[in-house]
């Protein structure tokens, strides 16, 4: 009976992880399909379209994730809490209203320097959410690192050509290799500690070390490539997509 109940118990724990991502997931799609529509319709549409966006469309979003936001409050201050339909659903709107709220501003005074970033990092942070409820947690720390590696990789090669913006990014590259050694060492008490800090778990006693060690390794390396020319990002930053797909595809493997 006790082996029932544990079953039971690891089974209920591993379906909530899995409606928990796949709400992530229908979250994300539906973020970075409203950010592919932008770009379609905003970047790459006709002058009347941009126009449309830019005077109309972009100016109202604000306000109308405003309105969603006071609605899903409201929806969760009125009885949400007793039904798990209504708490749903003011989730959603407060998260989309935010969305639409602090995304659409910085779309229409940045432009493509701010939608470009927000169609990468969308996708990213989805796939870390649901690796963070699926997967072990030495990967979604080592998918992190690769993932921070690839975004400064990519800040490097767009703003290596400018001369003015030179000297910040590499300074913002140099931060990064800081970061990433004091990571490795907060890694190693991590493991003599087994894997707790204070006391908060924060990896399992037999966690991958070797993979954290590599990843940040890794992304420390492709950065410090990358910070000299934006040609040396560009294959930097595709390494380190590779690294990072690898690493997907083996965990995946695991868990079957």
């Amino acid at each position: 009976m006790a082996k029932k109940t544990n079953q039971k118990k690891i089974a209920g724990k591993k379906n909530q992880a899995m409606n928990t991502a796949t709400k992530i997931f229908a979250a994300g799609a539906c973020a970075e399909i409203y950010l592919l529509a932008v770009y379609r319709y905003y970047v790459q549409g006709t002058v009347s379209q941009v126009l449309t966006w830019h005077n109309r469309y972009l100016p109202a979003l604000p306000w109308i994730g405003a309105a969603l936001v006071a609605v899903g409050l409201l929806l969760l201050f009125t009885g949400a809490k007793t039904c798990e339909k209504k708490t749903a659903a003011a989730r959603i709107l407060v998260g989309a209203g935010v969305f639409a709220a602090v995304t659409a501003p910085m779309i229409r005074a940045w432009y493509t320097a701010a939608l470009t970033p927000l169609c990468v990092v969308v996708p990213g942070i989805m796939i870390l959410g649901i690796a963070w409820f699926l997967y072990d947690r030495e990967c979604v720390y080592a998918l992190m690192a690769l993932c921070g590696a690839a975004l400064i990789l990519w800040v490097c090669r767009e703003c290596l050509p400018v001369p003015a913006q030179r000297l910040a990014v590499r300074v913002l590259a140099a931060l990064w290799l800081v970061l990433s050694a004091a990571a490795v060492v907060f890694v190693k008490k991590l493991c003599a500690a087994g894997g707790k800090f204070r006391d908060t778990q924060l990896l399992a006693e037999s966690a991958d070390y070797p993979l954290l060690y590599a990843a940040i390794g890794i992304s420390a390396l492709l950065v410090l490539a990358g910070m000299f020319t934006p040609v040396l990002a560009y294959y930097a930053m595709w390494a380190a997509a590779v690294v990072i797909f690898a690493i997907a595809v083996y965990y995946t493997v695991q868990q079957l």
